[in-house]
């Protein structure tokens, strides 16, 4: 997946698009994963306006579900 955009930005997705990647809900994500796991310690938002909704940089993201995987393979 390129985690950078046509201009060699990084890529921000929002909170929908990370709940298609991890293939749960938006409620679970919110409610679940973000406070019981190192999410925001792995991947601290990105407000781009003052209370607009927060953005994550997709390579951030990446890099927690990769976490995740180890941590699922060492505990077997």
């Amino acid at each position: 997946m390129k985690t950078r955009d046509e201009y060699g930005q990084e890529r921000l997705i929002n909170v929908n698009e990370i709940s298609k990647l991890l293939g749960v809900g938006r409620t679970y994500f919110s409610q679940k994963i973000v406070p019981h796991t190192n999410f925001l310690e792995i991947a601290p938002p990105i407000r781009l306006y003052g209370n607009g909704a927060p953005k994550y940089q997709l390579k951030d993201v990446l890099k927690f579900i990769e976490s995740r995987k180890e941590q699922a393979v060492a505990a077997c």
